[in-house]
């Protein structure tokens, strides 16, 4: 209990920490999304810069989308699409050509590892049309990634994609696993996938969905959104919200506003 209530008081959690420990503390945990920012001199979304931006200081997890290119480079990008060049058929080469600021998964696990405070990452894994030969790949790299780095047991798996997150749920040391789905999503859960999964993602305003799995949350909004800042101010009883949606974390785009709503409760 004293660990619980050390995670909700503290602005950046120890990676040493499983991410495991989390699942039940009183407060949520902020996380800033794709490294998005506010500010006037926005940084480029998905790279360091952006991460450890002094308006993303107060997060304590890392939202970072990551997909796998021809060449079996894990890097971090959203779209499907760069200038017309399709990302999972691209090399790394090329596609730095197109975009110098890409990075992979293992540069931000070594400036993560190298900081004071480092954070928590929450890995969204990005398929669009991937083959399921492919998605055995991107499996078996981000496993062998994430064992090298010692951080199976520091970071959550979060994906859209239940074929994907199943293939991860059955290798020997499972990272913490997280179903992504959106608000216009229609949605069905495969069973054997349920038992596996520790955390479920939705979108702000579908909270209510998948009632019948009693799954701490980590609700997200999409990048032209201030829906979770929204939600949590018309909140009058933030405590009561909290504990009503068992939310453990929030992937938000205004990461010091959230911290600064959020401190209300870890007051209490």
């Amino acid at each position: 209990m004293i660990f619980k209530k050390l995670i909700a008081m503290t602005p950046n959690v120890n990676m040493n920490r499983s991410f495991n420990s989390i699942l039940n503390i009183s407060t949520p945990l902020v996380g800033t999304h794709r490294g998005i920012s506010q500010s006037s001199t926005k940084e480029i979304e998905n790279t360091l810069s952006a991460f450890y931006s002094d308006e993303n200081a107060k997060a304590d997890f890392i939202e970072c989308d990551v997909m796998i290119t021809r060449d079996n480079q894990l890097i971090l990008f959203h779209d499907e699409n760069l200038n017309n060049t399709i990302i999972e058929q691209t090399n790394l080469e090329d596609i730095k050509r197109l975009v110098p600021s890409i990075i992979t998964l293992a540069d931000l696990l070594i400036k993560n590892l190298s900081e004071n405070k480092i954070k928590l990452l929450n890995i969204e894994l990005k398929t669009y049309k991937l083959t399921n030969e492919k998605k055995e790949v991107f499996t078996k790299e981000l496993i062998e990634l994430l064992t090298k780095h010692n951080l199976l047991e520091n970071v959550m798996i979060s994906s859209f994609d239940q074929s994907l997150l199943k293939k991860i749920s059955i290798q020997p040391n499972k990272p913490c696993l997280a179903l992504i789905y959106d608000k216009d999503q229609n949605l069905k859960i495969d069973s054997s996938l349920q038992k596996k999964l520790n955390v479920l993602c939705p979108h702000i305003n579908s909270l209510s969905a998948l009632k019948n799995l009693n799954l701490p949350k980590i609700p997200w909004e999409h990048s032209s959104e201030n829906s979770i800042l929204s939600t949590l101010s018309s909140e009058k009883d933030k405590v009561k919200w909290v504990k009503k949606h068992k939310i453990i974390g929030l992937t938000t785009n205004y990461v010091e506003k959230t911290a600064q709503l959020l401190r209300i409760i870890s007051l209490r």
